[in-house]
């Protein structure tokens, strides 16, 4: 069996795709608020070039600069290019939609939560689409933890 790394490159990886999660939020927050003083077809292309801010730089691109940081030794890991351009589609349609729930009508806060559910759902398709074509050859094995709901016995130190 092969160990699979998650931080090969140390903490490198995951601090970078942090700060460029940060500022494709911070670009994506930005260009929302801009759309607020536009309506029509000109909110919806300041909303559209949101998304691609907050969907692609601020998700996409952080989780596959974290998944850049995986490594499996003595193995080459490899990305299917077609699957990683599918979650970058779905990062950035996902974000659009919620953001047109939200953006276009009266300001309502009962359509914060479709919007919410929609881009969760959204996100985790992206993260599952992603982890789901990185592959290398051999054999590798999850081990499995069992949670119980009951309270871990102290031991005395007797038997």
């Amino acid at each position: 069996m092969t160990a699979v790394e998650q931080f090969s490159y140390g903490w490198i990886t995951p601090a970078l795709a942090l700060a460029l999660s940060f500022l494709g939020c911070l670009l994506g927050t930005f260009l929302t608020s801009r759309s607020r003083a536009c309506t029509g077809g000109r909110r919806a292309r300041w909303l559209t070039v949101s998304a691609l801010g907050l969907g692609g730089a601020g998700t996409w691109v952080a989780h596959f600069m974290a998944m850049l940081g995986v490594d499996v030794p003595g193995n080459v890991v490899r990305y299917d290019i077609a699957t990683m351009a599918l979650g970058f589609g779905i990062a950035v349609v996902v974000y659009c939609l919620g953001l047109y729930i939200v953006g276009f009508g009266r300001p309502r806060v009962w359509k914060i939560l479709p919007a919410g559910v929609l881009t969760g759902i959204g996100v985790t398709a992206v993260y599952a689409t992603g982890a789901s074509r990185c592959g290398w050859r051999g054999r590798s094995r999850t081990t499995r933890t069992r949670c119980s709901p009951r309270p871990a016995r102290r031991s005395s130190g007797r038997r």
